[in-house]
């Protein structure tokens, strides 16, 4: 699917030489195109080498974004104080 986009003269150049620096698999896709144009006409070269460096590095699947805590680990402080009135134990966990 070819799509036309309105690109301005003064950054013809960039668009079509960062184009070529995509991933084969994106060339033609609409959305990464238009995003392209966008952070050229917003902040030129550096702006769209940060977009490409983005689009080219990989999230590995393997990462963990949060550590499952284990029982043991979790902190838990037992505060035993004694009622005034009826003498019984308060027990408090702070997680």
């Amino acid at each position: 699917m070819k799509t036309t986009l309105d690109v301005p003269e003064e950054i013809l150049g960039t668009f079509q030489r960062m184009r070529r620096q995509l991933p084969l698999a994106l060339r033609d896709d609409e959305q990464t195109l238009r995003k392209l144009l966008a952070y050229a006409k917003l902040g030129g070269d550096r702006l769209v080498r940060h977009y490409l460096a983005t689009l080219k590095s990989e999230f590995p699947e393997d990462t963990l974004l949060f550590k499952p805590r284990l029982p043991e680990e979790v902190p838990v402080e037992v505060v035993e104080t004694a009622d005034e009135e009826d003498g019984a134990p308060n027990d408090q966990i702070d997680a």
